[in-house]
């Protein structure tokens, strides 16, 4: 049985990474922006991990926000924005790592 809920949440993140990569991308190179890391020595899922990290900082400091204020004060982005975004890292990751994985066993 599947989440009605969770399958639009993937819809909108979709929709939400694709919109943010007209301002970084480029229409030939989704990956244009994280292709940084690479010309640093570094494979781009490990870039692009590391840009996760910033989300995970942003959430974990508002679930401490949480649990001791009861209250979370974003005022840069919105929790919503926050969690949407790690979605898209993640995403991000997993795909850009399973090109890396499949790059380097071809090259075996």
């Amino acid at each position: 049985m599947r989440n009605e809920a969770v399958e639009k949440i993937f819809e909108h993140c979709a929709d939400v990474v694709d919109k943010k990569n007209t301002d970084y991308g480029r229409p030939d190179d989704f990956y244009y922006n994280f292709r940084g890391a690479e010309e640093l020595g570094i494979p781009m899922w490990v870039g692009i991990a590391v840009r996760y990290q910033d989300k995970y900082r942003r959430l974990s400091n508002a679930v401490h926000q949480f649990n001791t204020t009861g209250k979370i004060v974003m005022k840069n982005e919105t929790m919503e924005d926050t969690l949407i975004d790690s979605i898209n890292y993640l995403a991000l990751i997993l795909a850009t790592y399973n090109d890396w994985k499949n790059e380097k066993d071809e090259h075996r």
